[in-house]
C-alpha cells in the first residue's frame, strides 16, 4: 500500500509540475491530463498477481492438503476496479486453501473460454465462475460493441445465443478436465435502476446461467437476485443512470488511484449502492459475492 501511495504521489507531483511549469497553458493541462489518463489505464491492465501463469510456477511447492479454488471471470473477479472479493474470501477461509484469480478486465465469455487451458492446468477443487457483464455490456449500444471489438479482439455480433454456447464450452471444460466443484454465479446489477434496459437484459442473461447451471447440474450462485432484492427492500434510488462507455469508470479510478479515496467512498461520491461505476463492485456488492462463494465452498 505504501509503494502505491508513493506511486500515486509521483503522478500527482507530475500533474502539477506539468501544469504550472508549462505556464498553466491548455497544452500544459492537456499533457496533465494524458499522463493521468495513462497512469489510471496502466493499472487496469496490470494482471492479479494470482493469475493461473503465477500459481502454475509455484504450485508443485503447495502444501497438498491445500484446496485450489479458482475464482473465474472478468474485471469483477480481477479486482483492481472495485472491491476484491477474492481478497475477501481469502481472509476468511484461511490457510487451508490456494487462490488462483483467473479475473481478466473487460472479458467476454469468449476471451475466457480462450483461455480456459491454464486454468484447467490448475488442477482446482472449486470453479466459480462469474462472467458475463461484458457480453451484457456489448449489447447495450454501438459504441459498447466497438470498444469489445478493438480492447478484445470481438469479431462477431454478440448474442445471449452465443453467451450461453461460450458458457457451456467453459463449463464442459471443467467437467471433462477436472474433478472440480463448480458454481455458476449470476451477474450483479448494470446500474441500480432495476427498470433500465441495462438491468432489463441482464436479468435476461441471468435466465441463461440458470438454465446452463440446471443443464449441465452445476451449483448456481443467486448474486443477481441478491442484489436485487437489496435494492428493493432498501428502497434504493440511484443518482446517475446507466450510460454506454467508460467515462465514470475513468473518473471512479482518478478518485480510487490518484485521489486515494476507497471504492465505498467512491460509491457514495457517485450516489450508488452497491457499485463506484454502474459496473464494478463496493464493499457491500464484493460482499455478496464472497458470501455467496464462501457458503458453496464450506457445503461441498
Amino acid at each position: 500500500m505504501a509503494f502505491q501511495e508513493t506511486y500515486n504521489t509521483f503522478f500527482v507531483s507530475i500533474f502539477l509540475n506539468v501544469w504550472v511549469y508549462g505556464g498553466a497553458t491548455l497544452a500544459g493541462f492537456l499533457l496533465a491530463a494524458i499522463g493521468l489518463y495513462v497512469y489510471v489505464f496502466s493499472i487496469i491492465f496490470t494482471k492479479p498477481a494470482n493469475r493461473p501463469a503465477v500459481f502454475l510456477s509455484h504450485k508443485a511447492s503447495l502444501d497438498s492438503s491445500r484446496k485450489i479454488v479458482a475464482c473465474v471471470g472478468d474485471s469483477l473477479t480481477h479486482g483492481n476496479m472495485g472491491v476484491n472479493y477474492v481478497d475477501l474470501l481469502s481472509s476468511r477461509l484461511g490457510d487451508g486453501y490456494a487462490w488462483v484469480n483467473a479475473g481478466i478486465n473487460a472479458d467476454m465469455s469468449f476471451n475466457l473460454l480462450a483461455r480456459i487451458d491454464e486454468i484447467v492446468a490448475c488442477q482446482p477443487d472449486y470453479v466459480i465462475i462469474l462472467i458475463g457483464t461484458n457480453d451484457v455490456n456489448a449489447t447495450l449500444a454501438p459504441q459498447n460493441e466497438r470498444t469489445y471489438r478493438m480492447m478484445k479482439g470481438l469479431k462477431q455480433t454478440p448474442t445471449q445465443a452465443w453467451y450461453k454456447e461460450n458458457l457451456q464450452k467453459i463449463v464442459q471444460a471443467f467437467q471433462a478436465r477436472t474433478q472440480a466443484k463448480i458454481a455458476l454465479m449470476s451477474l450483479p446489477v448494470l446500474g441500480e435502476g432495476l427498470e433500465e434496459p441495462s438491468n432489463q437484459k441482464v436479468a435476461q442473461y441471468c435466465t441463461t446461467i440458470q438454465e446452463v447451471a440446471n443443464e449441465m447440474q452445476v451449483a448456481y450462485l443467486p448474486l443477481h437476485e441478491k442484489q436485487v432484492a437489496y435494492i428493493q427492500e432498501n428502497q434504493l434510488k440511484p443518482a446517475i443512470a446507466y450510460k454506454p462507455g467508460n467515462t465514470l469508470m475513468t473518473l471512479s479510478m482518478i478518485r480510487r488511484y490518484v485521489l486515494g479515496q476507497s471504492w465505498d467512498a467512491v460509491a457514495q461520491a457517485h450516489g450508488l449502492h452497491l457499485t463506484p461505476d454502474l459496473v464494478h463492485t463496493n464493499g457491500v456488492a464484493a460482499t455478496m459475492i464472497a458470501d455467496l462463494a464462501e457458503e458453496f465452498i464450506r457445503k461441498n
